[in-house]
């Protein structure tokens, strides 16, 4: 049985605020494989945790804080450009050549990407006068091309015409921490990652206003027309739902949905949620980790040209573990490890892997180097609100422990404390017992540590 829960008219309040914002304007030269247009297999230095396109470029962001462009449209897919970012995103959004990457504590970069080959750092926003926690937790675009920032419990509204006068055109403040962001037609839906989502009239920038709240679990939501497309994981589930959300409506209203049960025990990860413009093909790529331990990665694909009628309509395998998604046209590209998958969704009932994407994803030649010293090599995501996934490495069999420590250096969970084989592992951190705020990961050997800064969000 399905429970529903529609939530009353949440708190908010709404500024309209002179530019009282500190802004950084910036240019910077691309590094030295700008135009050098190296094979795909050359984006192995580190591993991709996001991902922007549009109907030619991919931009990717590794966790060494590197922009790397791929031209896909070429037989063979080639880098055209390198540029590092002032700091690790954690979130890339494209729109008309103005790439927006949230910087979480450090704030958001725009970065001018309408030269593929020639990526320029434009603007960095790192304060907001009035609301000193100001992070860059998420970003959008709004339907005039207005940088939407999710900090907190606020969405924050921007002018960025002039990049080196950037001026805050209105904030909106919710009840929960704001993450995922998705506009359409002047309507801004603000996913809470897990507790459904707010709809929002922003119309006029200035006085953005409540129109009603979603409250399913919905860990991604994406807005196409007057649909509202959510994917989460539900009681050991993953469940795609198609919602009205047309202004006129009272209240949201569920229009068809699809469930994937992951066994007993078993649960589903979900990183990111495309829909096709039409709203007619919706799909998630996801990591799905059954009760008795074993664990699959792929891609769900959804028929949305009915929304009563939604059907899964195809799976797909993926190598590891995906971190992100995109979507330009009917090509779907994903994240995975150092590699990145294409796919073309034209029919979504037999998805085709691009050539020249798959031999560099799924080389069985390739040959896997170990590190030369045990390093962490991702945490994803982070920040997070219950759950968060650690891959480390390790170059040989050693007496590995891993635990989180609080900003006062005090053990507050032990994960692991035994010997790991050499190569790549991954454990799952519950934070059940611990409470919101930043939190350090050590993993330690007798001769060496690494750690990871984390931020837990409830």
């Amino acid at each position: 049985m399905k429970l529903r829960t529609v939530f009353a008219p949440l708190v908010m309040s709404f500024l309209a605020l002179s530019p009282l914002i500190s802004c950084q304007a910036t240019a910077s030269e691309p590094h030295s494989n700008s135009r050098g247009f190296a094979p795909v297999k050359e984006l192995d230095s580190s591993d991709l945790l996001a991902v922007a396109m549009d109907e030619s470029s991919l931009f990717l962001v590794g966790d060494d804080g590197m922009l790397t462009v791929v031209s896909y449209q070429e037989d063979t897919p080639v880098v055209v450009s390198t540029t590092a970012f002032t700091n690790q995103p954690e979130q890339v959004v494209l729109d008309q050549g103005i790439l927006a990457a949230a910087l979480g504590e450090f704030g958001v970069e725009l970065m001018d990407v309408s030269d593929p080959g020639a990526p320029l750092s434009i603007a960095t926003i790192s304060s907001v006068d009035g609301y000193p926690e100001f992070e860059g937790d998420g970003v959008g675009f709004g339907s005039n091309g207005e940088l939407l920032v999710a900090s907190g419990d606020n969405v924050h509204l921007f002018d960025i015409t002039t990049p080196s006068a950037i001026s805050i055109l209105g904030t909106y403040t919710g009840e929960r921490t704001a993450r995922d962001l998705s506009v359409e037609d002047n309507q801004l839906a603000i996913g809470n990652r897990g507790f459904g989502f707010e709809l929002v009239d922003v119309t006029n920038p200035s006085t953005p206003q409540h129109q009603a709240a979603w409250g399913e679990r919905a860990d991604q939501v994406t807005l196409v027309g007057t649909l509202a497309f959510t994917a989460a994981e539900e009681f050991e589930t993953a469940v795609l739902r198609v919602i009205d959300v047309n202004p006129e409506l009272e209240d949201p209203s569920e229009l068809g949905s699809h469930d994937t049960y992951a066994g007993y025990d078993g649960e589903f990860t979900i990183p990111e949620l495309v829909v096709n413009s039409e709203g007619t093909v919706a799909a998630f790529p996801f990591m799905w980790e059954h009760g008795e331990g074993s664990i699959n990665y792929g891609i769900f694909v959804y028929d949305t040209s009915t929304p009563a009628s939604t059907d899964e309509v195809a799976q797909l395998t993926l190598p590891s573990e995906p971190t992100d998604a995109a979507l330009a046209g009917q090509i779907m590209a994903v994240t995975v490890g150092m590699q990145v998958v294409l796919y073309d969704l034209t029919d979504p009932s037999n998805p085709l892997e691009l050539p020249g994407i798959s031999t560099s994803v799924d080389d069985p030649t390739d040959e896997v180097a170990l590190p030369t010293t045990p390093r962490i090599e991702s945490v994803y995501p982070n920040p997070f609100n219950a759950r968060t996934r650690v891959v480390f490495s390790l170059p040989a069999s050693q007496q590995v422990r891993l635990a989180v420590y609080d900003m006062l250096g005090r053990e507050r969970l032990l994960l692991a404390d035994r010997v790991f084989e050499g190569g790549s592992h991954n454990v799952t951190l519950n934070t059940d017992q611990l409470g919101s705020g930043t939190y350090v990961f050590r993993l330690q050997t007798s001769q060496f540590q690494s750690t990871k800064k984390l931020v837990l969000i409830k």
